[in-house]
């Protein structure tokens, strides 16, 4: 599981989530996204800190659309989608879960 961004929305890591939307893909694979948020001490909910958890399809329409700053995507699916669209590589900018 992978975390793109486009590189002009500013978010470099996790450390810039806080205050930000991502979108998450539900079904059970928002558990590595939240797992490694509570290891990064990275609060998902509950305070002004926490960073805007965005139901996600099976796609990258919030990344697209710029409801998300940053998507959940598989490695071997959506992360493909971005790149079978507008987008470059070096446009992107991936935090591995």
């Amino acid at each position: 599981m992978m975390l793109p961004r486009l590189k002009e929305a500013g978010v470099e890591g996790p450390e810039d989530f806080p205050g930000r939307s991502l979108g998450v893909r539900s079904f059970g694979k928002e558990y590595p996204l939240l797992s490694r948020m509570a290891y990064l001490g990275m609060p998902t909910e509950g305070s002004d800190e926490a960073m805007t958890l965005l139901k996600q399809g099976f796609n990258v329409d919030p990344l697209l659309q710029e409801q998300a700053d940053c998507i959940s995507t598989m490695t071997c699916d959506e992360y493909w989608r971005l790149l079978d669209t507008w987008l470059a590589p070096e446009e992107l900018i991936s935090f591995k879960c």
